[in-house]
């Protein structure tokens, strides 16, 4: 709900895939005012790790279980995080 209504991504943002393979799946929203990184571990055993996608270098945290480190997202079993990144300063 409220991530829904702050966000414009979620509204009317291009979906763009970034990676669908194993128990892994990750995926950008871009909006014109901010961008969402989404990725998700299906795996109930496995941490996996997923390069973080142009522009999010200094995204922030909305939700969710996982670490940034390096440009690396690595999200531990049944776990997902959201990243959150304002348009202005993506390609910085």
């Amino acid at each position: 709900g409220k991530l829904r209504r702050e966000v414009d991504c979620l509204t009317e943002g291009a979906f763009e895939v970034v990676k669908c393979r194993d128990a892994i799946m990750s995926f950008v929203r871009r909006g014109k005012r901010d961008s969402l990184f989404i990725a998700v571990n299906r795996s109930d055993v496995n941490t996996h790790h997923v390069d973080l996608p142009k522009g999010f270098g200094g995204a922030r945290t909305v939700m969710g279980r996982g670490s940034v480190y390096n440009g690396t997202v690595t999200i531990p079993p049944m776990s997902c995080i959201v990243l959150r990144a304002n348009n202005f300063s993506m390609f910085k």
